[in-house]
Order: structure tokens, then sequence, then C-alpha cells
């Protein structure tokens, strides 16, 4: 449950990211888009001497502000109940297979994380010589993320059914 109400949460300030940036569009505000533009707009909005905001839009647009960052502090408080669920919870550990008969929030879990992975792979991992990368080099995106998603579910699978846990290397 945790999961999906902060799934539902998440897709508000997207809505609301938009309403903003569309509104000040309206005005000639236009900013870059992904949080860093949304975040120059705000600063518009919530600056009272700043001139190029009409009064009545700049009254208009904060409560989407507020609620903008209302609810990213309920997806933050929510993020922090379900680690600490998780930890709790033995049960909260188990995972299903990555094939369609199993859940597909699940499935969706495991493939957003293996986008993370391969988005971030460069960052975190100084050698390109990893699953991931190799992957990269032979397939399409998207087909190396279903795949990365794939090696991780029987990964997971294996520490469920001989009890063990995962070292980052075996010998």
């Amino acid at each position: 449950m945790l999961h999906r109400a902060r799934e539902h949460l998440v897709r508000q300030p997207t809505m609301i990211v938009n309403a903003i940036r569309a509104h000040a569009a309206e005005l000639g505000l236009v900013s870059r888009q992904g949080i860093v533009g949304v975040m120059q707009l705000v600063e518009v909005i919530e600056c009272e001497e700043d001139a190029s905001l009409p009064t009545v839009a700049r009254v208009a647009l904060l409560p989407l502000v507020r609620q903008m960052k209302s609810v990213q502090n309920e997806i933050a408080s929510l993020e922090k109940s379900i680690h600490v669920w998780q930890k709790q919870n033995e049960l909260s550990k188990r995972l299903g297979s990555i094939t369609k008969q199993g859940d597909p929030y699940l499935r969706r879990l495991l493939v957003l994380g293996a986008h993370y992975v391969l988005r971030f792979r460069k960052i975190k991992y100084r050698s390109n010589d990893t699953m991931g990368s190799r992957a990269l080099k032979r397939k399409p995106y998207m087909v190396a993320a279903v795949a990365l998603s794939n090696k991780m579910a029987r990964l997971v699978w294996a520490l469920m059914v001989h009890g063990s846990t995962f070292g980052a290397q075996r010998t």
C-alpha cells in the first residue's frame, strides 16, 4: 500500500509543474525543462519584488508552488516509511519473477531499477565493464534494461532460495 500511495503522489508534482510552466508561459515567462527550470520559475513567483509577474498571476501561482512543495514532502515521508517497513518486514524481501505472469508493479520496479543502473553506470562505476555496459554495446537501451531487470530478478530468486546474502564480488 505504501508503494502505491507513493506512486499516486509522484504523478502530482508533474501535473503541478506542467500547470506552473503553462501559466507562466502565458505571461511570457519561459524556463528550461526539468527541476532546475521549474525552480527558476518558483523563485520568480515567490519574489514579490519581481515586476515581471503581475500580482494577480502571483496570487494564482503561489498555491500551486505551495502544493508542489507539500506533495514533495509527503513523497519523502512515504519513502522513509517504505524504507523502515522494508527493513522490519521479512516478507517484503521476497520478489516474484520478471515474467508477465508475475506482479506488474514488481516488474515495473525491477525495470526502473535497471534503468537507474544503466543511466548512472558511468558515475557510480569507474569501469565500463559492468553487465549493463556490456549489454548496451550489443543491444538497444530498452532491451538492455529489460535484460538487466531479468538478471536482477534471477539473482534475487537465487538469493531467496539459497538463503544467502548478496556479495558484489564472488570468488
